[in-house]
């Protein structure tokens, strides 16, 4: 594959190549189920608080609780790379900048309920 290629390519499914029994783990793949949907509900409860407590301190920086600094809402800068400027004022460039990465992703397939 060239650097000018898509590097986000279709991954053959599972059922294409050789496959390894999970049966003993079949109780950890039900943890990791209950895991999951239990991190799902705690971080939906994370963002509630967040926006509550940033809504709550407006445009100031920093919140107290009895007077003691509990909390620091700051404004940050970062430099970032535009990529799509890069891509349409130097193409070239751009293109000797592609990478592609390999990597592996894991996905919990769940039957349809």
């Amino acid at each position: 594959m060239s650097k000018s290629q898509n590097a986000t390519t279709s991954v053959p499914s599972e059922l294409d190549g050789p496959s390894t029994s999970l049966d003993e783990l079949a109780a950890e793949l039900v943890l990791l189920d209950q895991v999951d949907d239990q991190l799902s509900k705690l971080n939906a409860a994370r963002k509630a608080l967040h926006k509550k407590i940033k809504d709550a301190l407006g445009k100031t920086e920093l919140g107290t609780v009895a007077s003691v600094p509990v909390v620091t809402y700051k404004r940050v800068t970062s430099i970032v790379l535009d990529q799509a400027i890069l891509k349409k004022n130097f193409p070239d460039v751009y293109e000797q900048c592609l990478d592609i990465v390999e990597t592996r992703r894991f996905v919990r397939m769940r039957k349809a309920s």
